[in-house]
């Protein structure tokens, strides 16, 4: 992960001391859970996709609580490598599901 990259998108995007703070730190929890660099995750959209959806099977099955500001983090990574936000679960199966089935 390019901790100081993603630091200084977050000061672009006025965000607060404290809350750049606590983004870096959940990608780097998101890195520890995974055990994966960020940079790979967000390199594909069907990675970010399983990532997604492994934090939210690790924080639900009770070993790990609250999956949401993690995840936070990982999607603002993606849109600081990306330039655009990764969309909501529910949209991107929806628009696998049409892609497979041409």
């Amino acid at each position: 992960m390019d901790k100081e990259g993603f630091k200084a998108y977050l000061i672009s995007t006025h965000r607060a001391e404290n809350a750049i703070v606590t983004r870096i730190r959940h990608a780097i929890e998101v890195e520890r859970i995974l055990g994966r660099d960020l940079d790979e995750v967000v390199a594909s959209d069907e990675e970010m996709y399983n990532a997604l959806i492994r934090i939210k099977e690790i924080k639900a099955s009770g070993k790990e609580t609250r999956h949401a500001p993690v995840k936070n983090a990982v999607r603002r990574y993606y849109v600081f490598r990306n330039g655009v936000e990764f969309p909501h679960i529910d949209v991107y199966e929806r628009r696998r599901q049409i892609r497979n089935n041409h």
